[in-house]
């Protein structure tokens, strides 16, 4: 016979976009045997299942585990809204509501309660709704479908502050930002704050990581899919462009067009390669994943 005792609700604060959050659950065994412990799924199928434990902004390490008598251990609830879950996240209303099913063997089960708010943000969001939302995305309800924008005014700030600050700086979108940057950027953006003085490499990244974690890419991939040889090549990108959704097609112009201008500073030492910015890009844009190992044979065979 034995008892435990574990706290009955988690709560988290202010959760933001990529950015984790963990809270430990600490579970005493006050009694004279060992106990074991498991977090049950919610499939009442089959309950003992990995799947169905807990939603998908949410992991639980251990799930499963033993305590022996009179000592506590911790289980580690983690919190992190990323694109793979936003949507579940959004049409809760921005609310992270969960309930676990915490089991003892031969014993009772308790419910543990989890709770949170979700921040809104830009990264996450999509093109089409971006551009109908003029004022900072954090202080939005409803966004307004008749007065929208060409493109994402994220974008613009992102590549305005390059444009002014970073034009001339070596190894542009090929040196890591730093993370605190990052962080801080995400915030400007999605609650119209200025931005303070950070490095153009982060404001690089933090354009790279917008237009990745975007629930859409801008440029589908699997347009692609539709080129074969020997159609020409340009007048095939040409009409795929036309296929896109104005505002994709007009944050693809915008963003090609920026790539140029900072390939035509010259290839100074440092400086990305057409080559390079084409990799950096597409993968942000398309959502897809280049692999190195064969990277030098895609590009030749790709070249116009």
């Amino acid at each position: 016979w034995y008892q435990r005792r574990v706290h009955g609700e988690v709560s988290f604060d202010d959760v933001r976009f990529g950015e984790r959050q963990v809270v430990q659950l600490p579970v005493t065994n006050v009694g004279q045997v060992p106990a074991c412990y498991q977090f049950l799924s919610k499939n009442s199928s089959n309950p003992d299942s990995s799947e169905g434990v807990c939603k998908k902004w949410l992991k639980i390490h251990p799930k499963r585990g033993l305590v022996k008598p009179g000592q506590t251990a911790n289980i580690s609830l983690e919190i992190c809204v990323d694109r793979e879950n936003l949507q579940d996240v959004a049409r809760n209303k921005n609310s992270l509501n969960d309930i676990l099913i915490f089991s003892i063997q031969h014993g009772a089960d308790t419910f543990i309660t989890v709770n949170g708010s979700y921040l809104p943000s830009c990264f996450g969001s999509s093109v089409e709704y971006l551009i109908k939302c003029r004022q900072p995305i954090r202080y939005i309800d409803v966004p307004d479908a008749d007065k929208v924008l060409s493109l994402p005014k994220e974008v613009w700030k992102m590549v305005d502050y390059i444009y002014k600050h970073g034009m001339s700086t070596t190894r542009l979108f090929l040196t890591n930002g730093k993370p605190e940057e990052l962080a801080t950027i995400r915030e400007c953006l999605d609650t119209g704050k200025a931005f303070p003085s950070v490095s153009v490499h982060s404001m690089a990244e933090s354009l790279l990581r917008f237009l990745e974690s975007l629930s859409e890419p801008v440029f589908p991939h699997s347009l692609c899919d539709c080129w074969t040889p020997p159609q020409d090549r340009t007048e095939w990108c040409k009409k795929a462009l036309l296929t896109l959704p104005l505002s994709h097609y007009n944050t693809f112009i915008y963003l090609v067009s920026f790539a140029r201008a900072i390939l035509a500073r010259g290839p100074q030492s440092g400086n990305a390669t057409p080559d390079e910015m084409a990799i950096q890009f597409s993968m942000a844009l398309m959502h897809c994943k280049f692999d190195r190992k064969r990277s030098d044979k895609r590009l030749d065979k790709h070249k116009p």
